[in-house]
């Protein structure tokens, strides 16, 4: 009995330790529209800006599936969970110093 406790305590600990792909995914979502509201505008910069985000949104996508696939276990979604977001002040950041003055 005791051995098969140890069984179920380390297989619910090993699932924890699996990437909250439920996280990502919403982080996902909700930086997709951020995205479409901010970085847009009538201008090819603002096309730029949004070919720079899907890209980076498919980048998140990508390492996802791959994720997944692999069952990795370790905090990386934390990253790709916060990536959506951080593009955007990158984006503004890479055009002001870079960008036509």
């Amino acid at each position: 009995m005791e051995g098969r406790m140890a069984g179920v305590s380390q297989d619910a600990f090993q699932s924890r330790e699996e990437w909250n792909y439920v996280a990502v995914e919403v982080s996902l979502f909700g930086g997709l529209v951020l995205q479409m509201i901010v970085l847009p505008c009538l201008c090819y910069a603002g096309t730029v800006r949004m070919y720079i985000a899907i890209a980076v949104d498919l980048l998140v996508i990508l390492r996802l599936v791959i994720a997944r696939i692999l069952r990795e276990r370790n905090r990386g979604w934390i990253f790709y969970a916060m990536l959506p977001y951080l593009i955007i002040p990158i984006i503004f950041l890479v055009e002001h110093f870079w960008g036509p003055h």
